[in-house]
């Protein structure tokens, strides 16, 4: 009986956590998006001119994620936009810390803005300097992430029947328990 009540505490436990991470990384989603939205509602647009678009390998910042094989890439973009009579040089982007460990992933947004194109930029204008680009294909949330809800909505889809059915197997055992209790 304590067993099975430690079991089914353990497991209210772990959906917990699980609700928890899903919650986190849903509300990342959406507040990534409106953020975006708002910088573009607020910035004036402008055009510019891409100088700079590679592919970068990011760094490991700590020993655990140095000894990790998997490798994370991320778009090195720069433009040039033109505010008044001041050249100014922007590196932001949508989705900004955007990245990914498919390589290819990002060498097609570096190919979707080569070195020489024209784009529209995005500036404030109490703050020329201050500068977003609108790269089409980039989310504030990268396909990895979207795979971690789907992953997370999952364990919790089947925490929730392992809890189920581990409610229905304890309940027959308690009426079983009754049963033979009253016939003794």
């Amino acid at each position: 009986m304590i067993w099975a009540c430690f079991k089914f505490a353990f497991k209210l436990c772990l959906l917990a956590i699980i609700a928890f991470l899903l919650m986190l990384h849903i509300r990342g989603f959406y507040q990534g998006r409106e953020k975006i939205q708002d910088i573009l509602d607020r910035y004036e647009p402008v055009s510019a001119l891409i100088v700079k678009s590679e592919t970068k390998e990011l760094k490991r910042s700590s020993a655990f994620r140095r000894k990790m094989s998997s490798r994370r890439y991320a778009p090195d973009i720069q433009y040039e936009y033109i505010v008044g009579d001041q050249v100014h040089i922007g590196t932001r982007y949508t989705g900004y810390n955007y990245f990914a460990y498919d390589r290819q992933e990002i060498q097609r947004v570096v190919w979707q803005n080569q070195i020489g194109w024209r784009v529209t930029a995005h500036f404030d204008p109490q703050n020329p300097e201050e500068s977003v680009l609108a790269i089409p294909g980039i989310q504030s949330f990268s396909n990895d992430k979207i795979w971690r809800i789907v992953f997370l909505s999952l364990c919790m889809v089947l925490i929730w029947a392992w809890l189920f059915l581990s409610i229905r197997s304890f309940s027959r055992k308690l009426n079983q328990k009754k049963l033979d209790s009253s016939m003794v």
